[in-house]
C-alpha cells in the first residue's frame, strides 16, 4: 500500500482520483484511514515500516491539495492527528513556505478565523 500510495501521489500531482461511488477523493480516504488512531497504534507493532504511509508521500499529497477549498481542513486534520510526527510537520511547513514565497499569499482556504481556531486547538494540546 505504501508504494502504491506514493506512486499515485507522484503520478496524479494536483489532480484528484475521484471514487465513483462516494464522489470523494480516494487518496484522502487512504490518508484518513492510515492516520486514524487505531491503525497508528496497530502499526507500531509491525515488523517493518511498510504498514504505514510514508511521511514524504503524505506531505506531498497535502502539498498538492493545499490550494483546494478543503486544503486547510485536510492539512490540520492530519497534523492534529499526528502531533508527535515532527518530520511530517516540517515537510508541510516547507511546502507552505514555498506556496507563500511563489504567490506572495497563503491559499484561500487559509482564512484568518480558521487559522486562529487551529492555533487554539494546537495550543490546547500542549
Amino acid at each position: 500500500m505504501r508504494a502504491l500510495f506514493g506512486h499515485l501521489v507522484e503520478k496524479l500531482g494536483t489532480k484528484q482520483a475521484i471514487d465513483p461511488v462516494t464522489k470523494e477523493d480516494a487518496l484522502w480516504r487512504i490518508v484518513e484511514f492510515f492516520n486514524s488512531k487505531g491503525i497508528r497504534e496497530i502499526s507500531q507493532y509491525g515488523e517493518t515500516a511498510y504498514n504505514t504511509l510514508s511521511d514524504d508521500d503524505v506531505a506531498q499529497y497535502l502539498s498538492n491539495r493545499i490550494n483546494d477549498s478543503r486544503g486547510f481542513d485536510k492539512l490540520t486534520h492530519v497534523l492534529l492527528r499526528n502531533p508527535e510526527n515532527a518530520t511530517l510537520h516540517n515537510q508541510v511547513l516547507q511546502s507552505l513556505k514555498g506556496v507563500q514565497t511563489n504567490k506572495g499569499v497563503l491559499p484561500l482556504s487559509f482564512e484568518p478565523s480558521r487559522v486562529r481556531a487551529a492555533y487554539l486547538r494546537i495550543k490546547a494540546m500542549k
